[in-house]
């Protein structure tokens, strides 16, 4: 059960264990220790941010949505959170993806553009 001290929300270690998918609260603190997720002592429980567990947990998906859908990716991770499968497909459809070709930094191109470039020999 999330526990709330001063208007901020705790997950105790169970709960984390839970929300991950382990079975072991010991591999769901080693998940929150790699991931720099401060976990502390509330009573007699060990728990963490409820809110920094989140930012942490889906920082993927949206470093996802960032990537393939640019600056609307809040349109798209809203539809996500709330299930709304449809409506996901629906902005999907109205968006164009955001396409990224890789790019080639050319430093003698660079130093043209600025004027320092080599001077030519005839």
């Amino acid at each position: 059960m999330t526990k709330q001290m001063c208007g901020i929300k705790y997950l105790d270690m169970k709960e984390v264990s839970d929300k991950l998918k382990m079975k072991s609260v010991d591999a769901a603190a080693r998940w929150c220790i790699d991931r720099n997720i401060e976990i502390m002592s509330l009573g007699n429980k060990r728990v963490v941010s409820e809110f920094e567990f989140q930012l942490t947990f889906e920082k993927p998906m949206i470093d996802l949505l960032k990537k393939k859908y640019g600056d609307k990716w809040t349109k798209f991770y809203d539809v996500y959170k709330n299930e709304d499968v449809p409506g996901y497909y629906e902005l999907e459809k109205n968006f164009e993806v955001v396409s990224h070709q890789e790019t080639i930094f050319c430093t003698d191109d660079f130093f043209n553009q600025i004027g320092y470039g080599k001077s030519k020999t005839t």
